[in-house]
């Protein structure tokens, strides 16, 4: 019943942290018992140095959006998959720290995570017939009659109970005929109907578009932290943004910080450092820093709640 992106498959990364996310377990026993299995991520993937990408991926012109379905605003949702973690990196636990695996907006933009091009954030338009079969297709796998279940156990196909701790939570949103934004919730992908709910997170996590375009966010989610030296020679890049940022986060060298980057600042991050996703590693007055960059889909604003979790001092 676990997908390709449940807890049994994980992509080790932010080696600069020293994190290392735990193998899945699960007991399968005539009387339930917990095992710790580690969540999947919402974006996990390895550090990058800007020294290391010779050309970085720019992001190509988009169609422009042909239309909105079912008068609906262009930014409302249709279709998303996303995350929300149990055991992970701290920065996930935030609802600015992850970005949904996959988005269709009303105006037809698709916004997923390829984990074949290391994770990037991509993006491609469709038209409002693409759109719409996209979303017809999923209901009819069958997400009407998918239930939350948010108990850390369930039952396996034999009938006997399974109990996995630390686990992840999928949220699905799927927009209903009568206009209605329906959600589920499923811890450890449990589900009471697998076949449907396996079909349906394949057909999301696994998506791809042909004429898909490196994601360029309006605004972004900056983490940043104080980072060891590097175990190898290297010659990472000049910090690209404020050294105010840096000097918050090492003010609080256990946690370091986060920033809302606005417009101007999201585009000089993607034009300099050519990367929309991943932990990536600078030089600033000879001192080594983390910089997690997590792009906002279209609409989104979480200028105060990172200003609330992370004020600056």
């Amino acid at each position: 019943m676990f997908t390709k992106f449940s807890i049994h498959k994980f992509v080790f990364g932010f080696l600069a942290l020293l994190i290392l996310i735990l193998a899945a377990c699960t007991l399968t026993v005539p009387v339930p018992q917990i095992t710790a299995a580690p969540t999947k991520p919402a974006n996990t993937a390895a550090p990058i140095k800007p020294a290391d990408t010779a050309a970085p991926t720019q992001a190509a012109h988009t169609e422009t959006p042909a239309g909105v379905l079912s008068g609906l605003a262009p930014e409302e949702i249709l279709i998303q998959l996303t995350y929300e973690p149990g055991f992970s990196l701290p920065e996930y636990r935030f609802s600015f720290g992850r970005t949904p695996y996959f988005t269709l907006l009303a105006d037809g933009r698709v916004i997923y995570i390829d984990e074949n091009q290391d994770f990037k954030v991509m993006q491609a338009q469709l038209s409002q017939d693409e759109a719409a079969a996209l979303l017809q297709q999923v209901r009819d796998l069958g997400f009407e009659h998918l239930e939350s279940h948010t108990d850390m156990c369930g039952m396996m196909a034999d009938g006997s109970e399974t109990c996995v701790a630390d686990a992840s939570t999928s949220v699905m949103l799927v927009r209903m005929e009568d206009g209605s934004l329906r959600e589920i919730r499923n811890y450890a992908n449990f589900s009471n109907g697998p076949v449907a709910y396996e079909a349906i997170s394949n057909l999301l996590n696994d998506y791809a578009h042909p004429k898909a375009a490196i994601y360029v966010p309006h605004a972004a989610t900056l983490f940043v932290r104080i980072a060891p030296p590097p175990e190898e020679p290297s010659s990472p890049a000049e910090w690209p943004l404020d050294p105010a940022y840096v000097k918050r986060a090492q003010a609080n060298p256990d946690q370091g910080t986060a920033v809302a980057l606005n417009t101007e600042e999201t585009a000089k991050w993607m034009k300099e450092v050519g990367v929309n996703s991943g932990s990536v590693t600078f030089l600033l007055d000879g001192q080594n820093v983390s910089g997690m960059f997590v792009p906002w889909l279209p609409g989104d604003d979480f200028t105060k709640e990172i200003a609330a979790e992370f004020p600056v001092q």
